[in-house]
Order: structure tokens, then C-alpha cells, then sequence
């Protein structure tokens, strides 16, 4: 929690946000980066399922095997909507306290900090004159100064102290897991004497997920889709095997 001086002084940045400018760019890109969650929920999702409708079923029974996935599904999705919100929170509790206390530097002593953008600047390739000049703009406008000073000094903006991400995210984690450990965990109740269906529903839901992240990320699209199909085979040949261990045991 920040103490009530260090909100004072980070109530004053507040309203430097809407001073950034969003470009198309910076929405596109932000976009790209929301897809994280999704990816990463929906893939552990459909990998929990395979692992356990695998190595139960070579275990016990498919049935078993079915009641420990909604099981899993119902758990897993809670843990990782959970794990998400309060790391995401972690971070923007951290950056918040950054802010306010830039602020608060700002505030306290003005001529440091208009020498730290000098030197800021001047690391950049301008001359020292020029330098100062845009120093001195700055300081005209504190609110940009401050959200300057934030970038150049930490790599850091200030919407990223905000919690409502971790809330999004959270959320998104969480359902990303339910929809990615769901579908393999249907197709197991609709085709209960059959183990070649769910996992063609798993194999079938991966090669989407990696599809999906190439796309995103602008990358191979077949390759990525691949890299998560071979994953997902290497990790239902193992789980199959000791499941089969445990049986013969």
C-alpha cells in the first residue's frame, strides 16, 4: 500500500495520461500485447486436459478420467485467473510507488531533476545547449516533464500503475483456461469410450492456439502452430506412459 504522501504525489501525475498520445500504433500494439493471456490460458488449458484424459485413462478408466478434468478445469482456471490478478497487481503496486516517487523527486528538488533531463538528452546525441533547451521546455509543462523523466529514467508510463489491467487480464487468463480445458473435456463426456477424440480435439485446439500466437506476433504462422502440436504429442506420450506405469503397478 502506498503511504498517504506517496498518493498525494501520484494524484498530481494523474491526469498526465491523457496527455500521451494514442496512436493507431500504440492501440495496435497495445492489442498485440493483450493477446498474452489468451494465448497462455488457453494453452495450458488444452495441456492440463490432454495430460490428464492421457495418463488417467491409461491409469484407470475414461470416466475417472473425465470427473478429474472438469475437476482440473474448475481448479486450474480459479489458480490461474487468481495467479495472474495478483502478480499483474504486484507490479502495478510497484510501479505506482515509482511514480509517486518521481513525483515527489520533482517536487522536492526541481534543479536535480532539470539536470538529470539534461544529462537524459544529452545520452540521446544532443548537444548540451540544445539539451537544456529542451529541458527548460519541460519544466513549462510538468505534467509531460514527469511523464518524461518516468520514461527515460525507469522505461515506464504511468497507465501501468493502474489495477484495472490486472482485473482484465485476470479475468481473460482465467477464461482462456476454461475454454482451452473445456472443449477436450467435452469431447471426452460426448465420446466417453474414446480416448483418439479428445486428444484430436486437444492436438486440433493447439495448432489453433500456435496459429493464432504466429499471427499475432507476425511470425511463422505454420511453425508456431507446429512447435505447439509437437509439444502437446511429446506431453500425452509421457503422461500416457506413466499413467500406464501406475496401472501395471
Amino acid at each position: 500500500m502506498l503511504s498517504p504522501e506517496d498518493q498525494a504525489a501520484l494524484s498530481t501525475f494523474a491526469h498526465a495520461r491523457g496527455r500521451m498520445p494514442q496512436t493507431p500504433e500504440r492501440a495496435e500494439l497495445d492489442r498485440r500485447r493483450s493477446i498474452r493471456e489468451v494465448v497462455f490460458g488457453s494453452q495450458d488449458g488444452v495441456l492440463m486436459a490432454l495430460a490428464v484424459i492421457t495418463g488417467m485413462s491409461a491409469a484407470t478408466s475414461q470416466h475417472i478420467a473425465l470427473f478429474s478434468m472438469v475437476i482440473e478445469t474448475v481448479g486450474g482456471a480459479i489458480s490461474m485467473g487468481m495467479g495472474q490478478f495478483l502478480g499483474a497487481g504486484a507490479e502495478a503496486d510497484v510501479i505506482a510507488a515509482t511514480v509517486a516517487r518521481e513525483a515527489a523527486h520533482l517536487a522536492a528538488d526541481p534543479e536535480a531533476e532539470f539536470r538529470e533531463t539534461v544529462d537524459f538528452w544529452v545520452t540521446k546525441g544532443f548537444a548540451d545547449e540544445q539539451a537544456r533547451g529542451i529541458a527548460r521546455t519541460l519544466t513549462q509543462n510538468p505534467e509531460v516533464w514527469q511523464a518524461e523523466m518516468l520514461r527515460d529514467e525507469y522505461g515506464i508510463e504511468h497507465a501501468e500503475a493502474s489495477n484495472a489491467k490486472a482485473i482484465r487480464d485476470g479475468v481473460v487468463m482465467a477464461g482462456a483456461f476454461c475454454l482451452g480445458a473445456g472443449l477436450p473435456t467435452l469431447a471426452c463426456f460426448l465420446f466417453p469410450h474414446s480416448l483418439v477424440v479428445p486428444v484430436s480435439v486437444a492436438m486440433t485446439l493447439l495448432g489453433g492456439v500456435g496459429a493464432f500466437a504466429g499471427q499475432i506476433s507476425q511470425g511463422n504462422v505454420i511453425l508456431s502452430a507446429l512447435k505447439l502440436i509437437i509439444s502437446g504429442a511429446i506431453l500425452a506420450g509421457f503422461t500416457y506412459l506413466a499413467g500406464t506405469l501406475i496401472a501395471v503397478n
